[in-house]
């Protein structure tokens, strides 16, 4: 069973920016979740649009949430967020690498 989804329906300008982001190049994260609004505008669930595009539920609500918050934006923010994340996690490995304790002798 499927969980209650609050999240607006998208305008018809809102579909036609989608499509409009969807025709450019788009990161496969950008892409899937331009797809799943648009899968969502088309009236199939959350658990409907993970099995289309492969993914997991919890990932197309993320989605789906990010639209209902951002709107359009929120397709272009995915990547922005998921770079910061990534680069943050970087920092964190190789901060013991920046500074070397000097070698006791």
């Amino acid at each position: 069973m499927s969980r209650s989804l609050r999240v607006r329906q998208p305008r018809t300008a809102d579909i036609r920016r989608l499509h409009e982001i969807f025709e450019s190049a788009l990161e496969p994260g950008q892409r899937r979740r331009a797809q799943a609004i648009l899968l969502y505008a088309a009236g199939l669930s959350a658990v409907e649009i993970a099995r289309l595009l492969e993914v997991h539920a919890h990932t197309i609500y993320a989605d789906l949430h990010a639209f209902d918050i951002y709107g359009v934006t929120a397709v272009a923010q995915f990547i922005n967020l998921c770079s910061a994340q990534i680069l943050a996690e970087k920092l964190t490995i190789f901060a013991p690498f920046q500074n070397p304790s000097p070698a006791k002798t």
